[in-house]
C-alpha cells in the first residue's frame, strides 16, 4: 500500500497563503477592468496589461508580483464568476450608499444642490476662454510629461521588484553552495573513516581467500593514493 506524503504546507498555512494572494489579485483584477473600460482604441490585450501593470504600480506603490498565478486564474470559469459577483456586490453597496445620502438630505437642500451644481458661475470659463471665445484646449506638452513621469514610476517600480527577485536569488545560490560544500566534507569525512578503519583491522584470523580479498582492496587503497 502506498503512503500518502505528507503536504509541503498545513491546511491553515495553505489559507493564509491564498487570502494573501487573493487580495493582490483581486486589487490587480480591478485595475485590469478600469483599464477595459477605458476602451482605448487600437490596445492589444498585451498593452492593457501592462497599463493594469502600470495602474497597480502607480496605486499601490508596488509592483504587482503575482503575474503568473493571475494568468492562470483568469483562465477559470469559476474564478470569473467570483470576480463578476464581487463587483456586482461592490456596484450594489455604492448605490445604496447614494441613496442613502440622498434621502437623508432635506428636499430644499437636495434642489439648491443640484440647481447650483448645474448652472456653472459666470466666471467658470473667463479664465480659459481667448480672444475669440474659444477654449484653450490642454497643453500636449504637459499631458506628455505627465505620462512619462507615470511611466518612469512604473519602470522603477519594476526594476526594484526585478532586483529583489535578483539578490533573492543570489542568496539562494549562495547558501545551496555553503549546503553543498558541507554535505561534501561530511560525505568526504565519513569516507576517510570508514577507510582508515579498514586499513587499520587485522585479517589473520580469516581464510586464505578472504585474506586475498582484503589484501586486494587495500592495495587498490595505496594506487588510489599513491602509495607503492
Amino acid at each position: 500500500m502506498l503512503a500518502i506524503p505528507d503536504p509541503l504546507q498545513t491546511p491553515v498555512g495553505l489559507k493564509s497563503r491564498w487570502c494573501a494572494l487573493q487580495a493582490a489579485i483581486n486589487k490587480f483584477s480591478a485595475c485590469v477592468k478600469q483599464i477595459e473600460q477605458r476602451n482605448q482604441s487600437g490596445a492589444t490585450n498585451e498593452d492593457k496589461l501592462t497599463y493594469a501593470l502600470r495602474l497597480y504600480a502607480e496605486t499601490h506603490k508596488k509592483a504587482f508580483a503575482h503575474i503568473a498565478c493571475y494568468n492562470i486564474l483568469v483562465n477559470a470559469p469559476k474564478w470569473n464568476e467570483y470576480i463578476a459577483s464581487l463587483q456586482m456586490k461592490l456596484s450594489s453597496q455604492k448605490r445604496k450608499r447614494q441613496d442613502s445620502v440622498s434621502n437623508d438630505l432635506p428636499g430644499s437642500v437636495a434642489n439648491t444642490s443640484i440647481a447650483n451644481s448645474s448652472e456653472p458661475p459666470s466666471n467658470a470659463f473667463s479664465s480659459n476662454e481667448n480672444s475669440s471665445g474659444q477654449l484653450e484646449r490642454p497643453s500636449d506638452h504637459k499631458k506628455a510629461k505627465a505620462d512619462q513621469q507615470q511611466t518612469n514610476v512604473w519602470q522603477q517600480s519594476l526594476a526594484k521588484s526585478q532586483q529583489e527577485m535578483v539578490e533573492q536569488t543570489k542568496l539562494q545560490n549562495k547558501l545551496l553552495a555553503a549546503q553543498t560544500k558541507s554535505m561534501n566534507s561530511i560525505a568526504k569525512d565519513s569516507q576517510s573513516m570508514v577507510e582508515d578503519s579498514f586499513m587499520s583491522k587485522t585479517y589473520s584470523h580469516l581464510d586464505k581467500q578472504t585474506q586475498r580479498y582484503y589484501e586486494f582492496k587495500k592495495n587498490k587503497y595505496f594506487e588510489q593514493y599513491g602509495i607503492n
